[in-house]
């Protein structure tokens, strides 16, 4: 069923837009992964921009600008690519989260090693990194070494915690915890687990306080982009006195429990306090 969100802000387009709306969300329908990402738009509860909860103006102006760009796109990786690029103009477009709830540290999941060998070149310096690169220094004494030389002011601004404006996150929660790194990443739905292939690759976290971090909102379809496995947020306005109306909720890959998540503006990782910890490997 669709949110009223989204029947609000298509009550707002008139004409043209609404023939454009209908063309455009059949065209979603028809690729590999629509349905599941047509439904999630059209459940979309939280994508209020400058609002509040239940604002329909800027969801009909994404609404809007994806369906007639997606119009004019000459073939389906076009629209596909007019679709992704709406989206990350609507990033961080969510509800607010009451700064009030906000959990004091929030967990950022990686996966290696692309980014951990420009971690350790920083930290652990350039010969370090060679021997990672060539395998003499390995993933374990990697992390063990950086836990004793972690120094946030070492790493260079251009080392983020992810790419792009806005990033995901989660925290610890009374919800049941994952266990190993393929439960984590079943869990939280990450990217990886539509990959081909996980060989040598393992996950690790960096830990950093809410507060260093801006912007802090529910996630919505703008920041999922073309990942068919995120979950819309309940349709509830965020209630302080329930923490689960205050947050995004994963869309777990098996039998994991949902975990909590939001976005943020993204940051230096010099915001992180402590030297990342090492999950697990990834199943192959």
């Amino acid at each position: 069923m669709s949110s009223k969100l989204y029947r609000d802000a298509r009550s707002l387009l008139k004409g043209d837009d609404v023939r454009c709306l209908d063309s455009s969300e059949t065209w979603l329908a028809s690729q590999a992964s629509g349905p599941r990402l047509l439904a999630n738009l059209q459940r979309e509860s939280h994508l209020v921009g400058m609002g509040t909860f239940g604002s329909p103006r800027y969801f009909k102006d994404f609404l809007h600008t994806w369906s007639h760009r997606n119009e004019s796109g000459a073939d389906d990786s076009d629209r596909q690519a007019c679709f992704c690029q709406v989206c990350s103009e609507h990033e961080r477009w969510g509800t607010k989260i009451p700064p009030e709830v906000l959990p004091d540290q929030l967990i950022r999941y990686l996966v290696g090693p692309t980014l951990l060998r420009e971690v350790i070149g920083q930290i652990l310096g350039r010969s370090a990194k060679a021997n990672f690169d060539s395998g003499m220094l390995t993933v374990d004494d990697a992390f063990s070494r950086m836990k004793s030389k972690w120094k946030p002011d070492l790493l260079r601004d251009c080392d983020r915690l992810g790419r792009g404006g806005t990033v995901f996150a989660t925290f610890s929660n009374l919800r049941p915890a994952p266990g190993t790194a393929q439960d984590v990443v079943e869990a939280i739905a990450h990217p990886v687990v539509t990959a081909s292939s996980t060989r040598d690759q393992f996950l690790f976290e960096f830990t950093y306080f809410s507060a260093r971090v801006e912007d802090h909102r529910i996630p919505t379809i703008a920041d999922a982009g073309w990942f068919p496995m995120f979950e819309p947020a309940p349709e509830s306005p965020p209630d302080p006195g329930d923490h689960h109306t205050c947050f995004g909720w994963t869309r777990p890959i098996g039998k994991q429990a949902p975990q909590p998540e939001l976005v943020h503006q993204n940051e230096s990782l010099k915001v992180v306090h402590r030297a990342p910890r090492f999950i697990g490997w990834l199943k192959p």
